[in-house]
């Protein structure tokens, strides 16, 4: 994308111009700089049409970025990312960003903690998100840096083919509920601390990916396009059927 200069036209009557990406979308933006933004599915980008000494995007979803030797600064809901000649997956939504770091430098900074978190070594994670005061038990935001990550784990939705070995159940089902659009009814009756192996191709059915959490051990059923881990909701459905046969 490139802004054409004015030449006395009138100027543009928004001050944005915004990408949104379906379930089973993805896009890949170049800006006038040469930083590339990858944008993962259902995730959404706005860039402002009047120029600017810094290049500045907004960002919600999951994307990942390669800047040129320009500074990119991404802002999220919680706060902003300043980056210089690097490249890192990010991730954003109401509550929380995160990020990790490939090559390069960036800056995470907290819009509530008025501070910043400095990501400088290969593998870093970033994460800015809502935590307890331990005093109050009021919500207030925490900022940390986690050495060590799998930087090519979290950039597995960029491939066609994600392979995914020994990962938890909750990052396969976030990663494949974005993918193919469909929502969990609840997070917490998702089996903690259990594990899942599975390739999917990115053009492969949802079914397949019901089949891989069912092969992993895990119960779930759909409905209208919501999953539910919660055994309750399995007990329920026999029973409606159940009734179904004998009113038959």
């Amino acid at each position: 994308m490139e802004r054409s200069p004015r030449h006395g036209h009138e100027a543009p009557t928004i001050a944005n111009l915004e990408i949104y990406t379906k379930a089973r979308q993805q896009c890949v933006v170049e800006i006038e700089d040469g930083t590339r933004i990858s944008m993962n599915a259902q995730s959404w980008l706005s860039y402002p049409l009047e120029k600017r000494d810094t290049t500045s995007i907004g960002l919600s979803g999951e994307a990942y970025v390669v800047t040129s030797s320009n500074t990119l600064i991404v802002s999220t809901m919680k706060g902003k990312v300043t980056a210089t000649a690097s490249d890192f997956v990010i991730k954003s939504a109401k509550d929380y960003t995160k990020m990790i770091l490939n090559n390069g430098k960036l800056d995470l900074y907290s819009y509530s903690l008025k501070k910043s978190e400095t990501l400088y070594c290969p593998n870093d994670l970033g994460v800015l998100m809502v935590g307890f005061s331990d005093q109050s038990g009021s919500p207030v935001d925490t900022l940390f840096r986690v050495e060590n990550m799998d930087f090519e784990m979290a950039k597995m939705w960029t491939r066609k083919v994600r392979t995914y070995k020994n990962v938890p159940l909750i990052v396969f089902v976030d990663e494949m509920s974005r993918w193919e659009g469909f929502t969990i009814k609840r997070w917490d009756c998702l089996p903690k601390n259990k594990l899942i192996t599975a390739s999917v191709h990115y053009q492969s059915a949802k079914e397949e990916v019901y089949s891989a959490i069912k092969d992993a051990g895990v119960l779930l059923y759909e409905e209208k396009g919501m999953l539910s881990f919660c055994p309750e909701d399995g007990r329920n459905r026999v029973a409606v059927i159940e009734r179904r046969k004998h009113h038959e």
